[in-house]
């Protein structure tokens, strides 16, 4: 976005008086932009709204047991509200632990990496679809390093390596 378009998109907030603009007293060139009591409320609205379309779209949301977020302020008391009402148990990290979300974005990274930049997914049935495969596939065939690259749901190699030393040239 522009700063023309920025600027524009700030005045019609301000003027609706969801944000405030203050001189940064730092420099006399920015402005710092504050979120009012009004904007915080329209914010969680229509976060809340979007929960619940997503909760909607989503046929499979009661399968959800636990939801697993960190301590960010961003998620409300709305937010939390929309999962519990569903029976979700909420998990939030540990205070001052931000090695905590490392392990989060790992497996999400995973997911993007190995299974969605590959595919387009079309709808909420084909992502659920996508998903149920590369779930599969991670627990019963991709090898894990912490595992001495056997998969999770493998207990033992077929054939130890040392029976294969006089197959491989």
């Amino acid at each position: 976005m522009s700063r023309a378009g920025t600027t524009k998109r700030l005045d019609r907030l301000e003027a609706a008086g969801l944000i405030q603009r203050v001189l940064d007293p730092a420099g006399r060139r920015s402005f710092r932009v504050f979120l009012r009591a009004e904007g915080l409320e329209v914010a969680d609205a229509a976060l809340t709204d979007l929960i619940e379309t997503l909760a909607d779209l989503s046929a499979d949301l009661n399968r959800i047991r636990f939801l697993s977020r960190d301590r960010d302020g961003r998620y409300g008391e709305a937010f939390d509200a929309v999962f519990q009402s569903e029976e979700t148990e909420i998990l939030t990290s540990a205070p001052q632990a931000p090695r905590m979300n490392a392990h989060r974005e790992r497996v999400i990274g995973s997911i993007r990496r190995e299974a969605l930049d590959h595919v387009l997914i079309m709808n909420g049935a084909h992502a659920r679809h996508v998903l149920a495969a590369y779930e599969r596939h991670y627990n019963e065939y991709r090898p894990h390093l912490a595992r001495n690259q056997l998969p999770p749901d493998v207990h033992e190699r077929d054939l130890p390596l040392e029976d294969l030393a006089g197959l491989v040239s």
